[in-house]
């Protein structure tokens, strides 16, 4: 009995034995599958970490390169503007200054942009501005190239854009004609003192002198003058005569009905603006 007994025991203690190698095999195992999981993880961190250095490093470097970039084109972007900007004021002044008649114009904002300030004269020049636009409803102008030349172009440029008909000795093929035609038409005395500045038109040359005058265009001649050889009524605003008598005026005082009407705005009876009416 007792032998049987004993090799009971070892029967399981050897299964014991077996099961204990098994589950001893098997935890190496898993601790080795478990250190090989780790081993994998690491080596592939460490190979994306050094991945990760290398694209950063690409990546500051590609960024340094477009902030350099951008900085050069921002900079080049405003040294052409800032060129352009130049090229195209010159262009501009230039062609101001080729150009008899400029485009019309808002004249409150006209008068805003030449007359600042609060001082007597610009606020003076102000009022007659807005007179103008509120009891006359001129509302727009065109400005005249300031030279000697300006009453004639204002004068003349209305005639052109209006269809004004010219009177009839303008269509003489000769134009130098017209002293001996105003000598005529108005009489020898009329001719005779009239005078442009230091010159007096008297004597034996008389008619030479007015066709030196006639050739050279020295537009310093009087509204009265241009108003008679044109054959129109011109009606001037004087702003600098604001609230006077002499705010507006006609030149001739005395004129056919026949007369076509053209207005004219100064600020000082030397330089002349084309006034435009809107109802």
């Amino acid at each position: 009995m007792q032998r049987r007994h004993d090799g009971k025991a070892s029967k399981i203690r050897d299964q014991f034995t077996e099961q204990e190698k098994r589950s001893r095999i098997n935890h190496s195992k898993r601790s080795v599958g478990r250190h090989e999981v780790r081993s994998w993880t690491a080596a592939a961190k460490e190979s994306l970490c050094l991945m990760w250095q290398k694209v950063k490093v690409q990546l500051m470097l590609s960024m340094s390169v477009l902030v350099a970039v951008c900085w050069y084109c921002r900079r080049l972007y405003s040294f052409l503007a800032q060129l352009l900007k130049r090229w195209s004021n010159y262009l501009q002044r230039k062609l101001i200054r080729n150009l008899s008649v400029l485009t019309e114009v808002d004249l409150l904002g006209y008068s805003a942009r030449e007359w600042k300030g609060e001082t007597k004269q610009a606020k003076h020049m102000r009022e007659a501005y807005e007179e103008l636009f509120w009891s006359y409803h001129i509302k727009y102008l065109r400005q005249v190239r300031k030279d000697s030349y300006c009453v004639l172009r204002a004068v003349l440029f209305q005639i052109f854009s209006q269809g004004i008909p010219f009177p009839s000795w303008m269509k003489e093929r000769d134009i130098l004609k017209l002293p001996e035609k105003l000598l005529y038409s108005q009489g020898c005395n009329w001719i005779q003192q009239y005078s442009f500045g230091p010159e007096r038109y008297t004597g034996p040359n008389v008619f030479g002198k007015l066709r030196k005058c006639m050739e050279t265009l020295k537009t310093n001649v009087e509204l009265f003058l241009l108003a008679y050889l044109l054959e129109v009524k011109i009606r001037v605003y004087r702003l600098h005569k604001f609230n006077t008598e002499e705010f507006q005026v006609n030149c001739p005082d005395e004129y056919r009905r026949e007369w076509n009407e053209i207005s004219l705005l100064t600020e000082d009876d030397r330089y002349y603006h084309i006034p435009l009416f809107r109802t």
